[in-house]
């Protein structure tokens, strides 16, 4: 999954996931690709279609309807001799070419 979130994010694209399980299902593995993408991952346990069909109607609309933006660039800057070693949060960066410090 993790080589699928690489893919998309290099093509530009978000993963949504509408889960409708009836049964157990790994939900952290799924929506690693859904967090790397900077999509959203829904879930709706035993999904009846007469009492949860406004909120997935709800949820799929504010979705569609989302702004979001791609290919950002952020750049920290810090003192010599401070070096950033490690990277936190939902972003992949396909190159280190601006991960330097001035």
């Amino acid at each position: 999954l993790p080589i699928l979130a690489k893919e998309c994010v290099a093509a530009g694209c978000c993963v949504d996931l509408f889960l409708f399980p009836n049964q157990h299902v790994d939900v952290a593995s799924l929506g690693h690709v859904s967090m790397l993408t900077g999509g959203t991952l829904y879930k709706y346990n035993s999904f009846q279609m007469h009492s949860d069909s406004q909120q997935f109607l709800n949820d799929l609309r504010k979705d569609i309807e989302k702004k979001i933006g791609f290919d950002a660039i952020m750049r920290v800057r810090t003192s010599t001799g401070f070096r950033a070693t490690d990277f936190f949060g939902a972003m992949y960066m396909s190159n280190t070419t601006d991960r330097k410090s001035t």
